[in-house]
């Protein structure tokens, strides 16, 4: 071959594998690190969403992805990447499904994020919560974020299954209302955790369901005042007192809320609850939760 052709050859390789280099899939850090994109992720904007989203499981974060480039540019990540709070207070959230994401020449997306808690015992995250890509999960949790991506256990359940192994939650404390996940999960975490399966165990008859119920009120107030949360339903019928004449000092909260409402009657979830947000007394903001899955 003449050397001029072979010259040839070899540059339009180097320029190929470059091209394949700058539009092969990579992750959130990577395309950050080059420079490649903007990114903000956090909480779904509760004060404009009626219909109840937990904000710490499913579909709950939320990430707008600009490319500043002048080509495309693929985004990727693998179910179990960590997503860390600006507020180290707040849950740190693990990734439980895969992302992949095509930006055209510098297009913006806005797409949903399906993520769990893995810290049970900080606080729930609000819409004002800015995350970042952080590391990897570790080996012990990484199968069972696989085991929930790949049959898509965007639930309670597998919440409580992340619990079991984050915050070392006995197996048996995963429950749902179906039960068939729930021993799946069940037998799946005792695997994990080296510790025997008994099918059923723990299962209480006329037991009843549970909703995990959490928002935030954004408020600014000019001298102390006391708080009222309060829960009713639609005929206005007071459910659960969650805050009684709390004191709090002037200036400006974000106001996060987090319960686990248990359901004796299938019908409520029906239905809607309503919270109402009292400053000494006064009525200052409400919002509705339907209960429906």
């Amino acid at each position: 071959m003449a050397p001029k052709a072979s010259l040839l050859l070899t540059t339009l390789a180097c320029l190929l594998s470059l091209h394949n280099s700058a539009n092969a899939g990579v992750t959130i850090n990577e395309a950050l690190n080059n420079k490649w994109i903007k990114v903000t992720i956090r909480g779904y904007d509760y004060r404009t969403d009626s219909v109840y989203r937990s904000s710490f499981y499913g579909n709950c974060l939320i990430m707008t992805c600009k490319n500043l480039r002048t080509v495309p540019v693929e985004i990727t990540e693998s179910p179990g990447r960590f997503l860390q709070p600006d507020d180290t207070t707040l849950q740190r959230m693990v990734l439980t499904k895969a992302l992949a994401l095509h930006l055209g020449a510098q297009q913006e997306i806005t797409t949903p994020l399906y993520a769990m808690c893995t810290e049970a015992h900080d606080g729930a995250p609000g819409y004002a919560t800015q995350f970042r890509a952080g590391k990897m999960a570790s080996a012990e949790l990484i199968p069972l974020i696989n085991f929930i991506a790949s049959n898509h256990y965007q639930n309670d359940a597998a919440q409580q299954a992340v619990w079991c192994m984050t915050d070392q939650y006995s197996p048996y404390t995963i429950t749902s209302d179906d039960t068939v996940i729930s021993n799946r999960l069940r037998k799946f975490v005792c695997g994990l955790k080296h510790v025997k399966y008994e099918k059923d165990s723990g299962e209480q008859k006329g037991a009843p369901l549970f909703r995990m119920v959490d928002g935030t009120f954004t408020y600014t107030i000019q001298k102390p005042k006391t708080v009222d949360l309060i829960i009713y339903n639609e005929a206005g019928q007071e459910i659960k007192k969650l805050v009684t004449h709390a004191s709090q000092a002037a200036g400006t909260y974000d106001y996060n809320y987090h319960f686990n409402l248990p359901i004796n009657d299938n019908a409520l979830l029906q239905q809607a609850l309503i919270i109402k947000f009292f400053l000494n007394g006064t009525l200052i903001a409400e919002k509705k939760h339907v209960l429906r899955s």
